[in-house]
C-alpha cells in the first residue's frame, strides 16, 4: 500500500518497451513468474516460519516498492467513528478463508508480503490482488516466487501454500498509472484439485456503484499496534472520493496499512469490486484508495492469451456477467444500470435494479425478482422462484434452459 503518494493517477506515460518475462497482447502484459514454483516447492520454499517473518509491501512515491517495519501508527480520533476495523479470529471459515497472504521476492529488495482474494471462474484458480504486488515500475522487475497462502492466521496455513503459475496487469499500470493497480493471477492446481474447489471463492463485480459500503479485508503489517501481518482484517467503511485530480479510483476510511495492499473490498458481503492500492498518509492515515472495477477490469478478467489462457469467465446468456456471485447462498442488489447478474450453486436470494437486467439463477433454488426495469430472467436449474419487480405480484416458476456460462 501506497504509503507517501504524489502519484500518478490519470497519468499519460510514454510508451515503454515490453519488460522483460511479460508479453503483450492488446491492452495487457501476461506471463509467468521467473522461476514459479510448484505444488510441492511451494510447501518447502514458504515455511511458516519464513511467511511469519516476511515484511510488508510499501509502494513508494515515485512507485517504487519497498518492505518496511515502521511503528504502527496511531488512530485520528475524529476518524473512528467513521469505519468498523475487526481483527476476524476465524480465518480458516468460509468466506474469510478466501482471502490470504500473498507471498514473493523482488529481485533486491528481498521477501515481502501484499493481500489477495480468490474470485470466482469456470478455472477454479483466480486470484485479485494488486499491480504493484507482482510488478515494481520504475525497475520493471517481476515478481519471483509468489505463492498465496488462504486463510493464514498467525503461523496457520490451513489450506497449503498455492504458488502462483501466471498473472496479468494492464500497460496502463505498467507505465505508471496507479488508477490501474489491479493484477489477476492464476494458481497451479493442486494434487487435492483447485484453489476454490478447496476454500471457495468470492464473486466479482464490474462498473458498480461507487457510493456503496464495503468491506476490504487484508493482512496490514501496520497501521495501529496490533496489526502485525499475522491476522485478517476487515474494515467497513462507506465511499470516499480520491482526492487527486483525474482519478478514477475509489477510496474508504481504513486504519490498514503496509502488508494489505491488494486485499479485496467486497461488496453487499458478496462480491469484489476493488483491492488496496494506496494512501496519502501526510493528508490522513486512515483513508485508503483502490482501483475501480470497470470496463478495463471486466476485460482483464474476460482475457484470452497465449500467455494467458481463459480463466473461464462466468457468464449469463453468452455475456460475461457484470456481477458474479459466489457458490454459496448469495443476496445480490442489482444496480440502477443494465446489469447481467450471474449466480453460482446456492439458494441465491436476487433483486435486479432500475435498469434492463439479465439475470441467471445457479443450480440452487433460487427467488429472484427482476427489479423495475425490462428484465430477462433465466432461474437455472434448481426449484426457482421469480417475480416481475415492481407490481410484478407473486413470485411464480422459472424454471430456465441454463443460460449461464453459454
Amino acid at each position: 500500500m501506497l504509503v507517501s503518494a504524489s502519484l500518478w493517477p490519470g497519468a499519460v506515460a510514454e510508451a515503454v518497451a515490453t519488460p522483460r518475462g511479460l508479453h503483450e497482447s492488446g491492452q495487457f502484459l501476461a506471463g509467468s513468474p521467473p522461476a514459479a514454483l510448484s505444488y510441492r516447492s511451494a510447501q518447502d520454499v514458504w515455511t511458516p516460519e519464513r511467511i511469519a517473518d516476511t515484511p510488508p509491501l510499501e509502494l513508494e512515491r515515485d512507485g517504487s516498492v519497498t518492505t518496511s517495519q515502521q511503528p504502527a501508527s496511531r488512530l485520528f480520533p475524529r476518524d473512528a467513528e467513521l469505519f468498523n476495523s475487526v481483527e476476524i479470529n476465524k480465518a480458516a471459515e468460509y468466506p474469510n478463508r478466501v482471502h490470504g497472504k500473498l507471498v514473493g521476492t523482488f529481485p533486491g529488495l528481498g521477501d515481502y508480503a501484499c493481500s489477495a482474494t480468490v474470485v470466482n471462474s469456470g478455472s477454479g484458480s483466480l486470484l485479485t490482488t494488486a499491480g504493484h504486488c507482482a510488478y515494481d515500475v520504475p525497475t520493471k522487475t517481476l515478481a519471483t516466487n509468489l505463492a498465496f497462502v488462504p486463510g493464514y492466521q498467525a503461523g496457520s496455513i490451513p489450506f497449503g501454500v498455492w504458488p502462483v503459475g501466471a498473472y496479468i496487469l494492464t500497460k496502463r499500470f505498467a507505465r505508471g498509472d496507479i488508477d490501474y493497480d489491479f493484477s489477476m493471477m492464476r494458481t497451479i492446481v493442486s494434487p487435492f484439485g483447485t484453489l476454490q474447489g478447496i476454500v471457495g471463492a468470492r464473486g466479482i463485480g464490474f462498473n458498480q456503484p461507487r457510493k456503496q459500503r464495503l468491506e476490504a479485508y487484508g493482512y496490514p503489517g501496520s497501521g495501529r499496534p496490533s496489526y502485525d501481518g499475522a491476522k485478517l482484517i476487515r474494515c467497513d467503511s462507506g465511499y470516499v472520493p480520491d482526492p487527486a485530480p483525474r482519478t478514477s479510483s475509489v477510496g474508504m476510511h481504513c486504519d490498514q496499512q503496509q502488508g494489505a495492499s491488494g486485499g479485496g473490498w467486497v461488496a453487499q458481503h458478496s462480491f469484489v469490486v476493488s483491492n488496496t492500492s494506496h494512501g496519502y498518509p501526510q493528508i490522513n492515515r486512515t483513508l485508503f484508495y483502490g482501483p475501480y472495477y470497470g470496463a478495463v477490469a471486466k476485460a482483464l478478467y474476460r482475457a484470452n492469451t497465449p500467455s494467458w489462457p481463459s480463466i473461464g469467465p462466468v457468464k449469463c446468456g453468452g455475456q460475461v456477467a457484470t456481477i458474479i456471485a459466489t457458490g454459496t447462498g448469495d443476496r445480490i442488489r442489482g444496480s440502477d444500470a443494465n446489469d447481467v447478474i450471474a449466480t453460482d450453486a446456492g439458494n441465491d436470494k436476487i433483486s435486479g435494479g432500475g435498469g434492463n437486467d439479465l439475470i441467471c439463477g445457479g443450480d440452487g433454488n433460487d427467488k429472484i425478482d427482476g427489479g423495475s426495469g425490462k428484465d430477462k430472467i433465466d432461474g437455472g436449474a434448481g426449484n426457482d422462484k421469480c417475480g416481475k419487480g415492481k407490481g410484478g405480484g407473486r413470485l411464480h416458476a422459472c424454471e430456465g434452459g441454463g443460460g449461464k456460462g453459454k
